[in-house]
C-alpha cells in the first residue's frame, strides 16, 4: 500500500517521543500490506474500526490513534490523524467525516 501522510506521523512523533516505535510499525505493516478489503486488513489489525470511510487503528497498546482513509482499488492509504487516545475521545475528528 502506499500510504500518503507520512509528514502527520513525523510531527507526532516530534511531540510523543514514545509513539515513534510504535507508529513505525504500523508504517512498515501498512506499506509491506496489499489488503483488497477491510477483512483483509483486519487480519492484520485486528482492533482496527470503521467509521464513515475512515479507518481507526489502535497504534501503541491503544494509546495512539491513527485515521486514514483507504482505497483498496488504488492501493492508497491516506492518513488524516495521527492522535493519543485522549484526543481521540474527544471526538472533534468526526466532524470531518460527518457529511460523508
Amino acid at each position: 500500500m502506499q500510504v500518503v501522510g507520512r509528514e502527520l506521523i513525523d510531527e507526532f512523533i516530534k511531540q510523543h517521543q514514545d509513539s515513534e516505535r510504535p507508529l513505525n510499525r504500523w508504517l512498515s505493516h501498512a506499506q509491506g500490506s496489499d489488503w483488497d478489503n477491510f477483512t483483509k486488513l483486519k487480519e492484520t489489525f485486528g482492533s482496527a474500526d470503521y467509521y464513515k470511510g475512515a479507518t481507526i487503528f489502535d497504534i501503541g497498546g491503544n494509546k495512539f490513534r491513527l485515521i486514514a482513509r483507504i482505497n483498496y482499488t488504488t492501493h492508497r492509504i491516506v492518513i488524516d490523524y495521527v492522535m493519543t487516545h485522549q484526543e481521540y475521545d474527544q471526538n472533534r475528528w468526526k466532524k470531518k467525516y460527518e457529511s460523508t
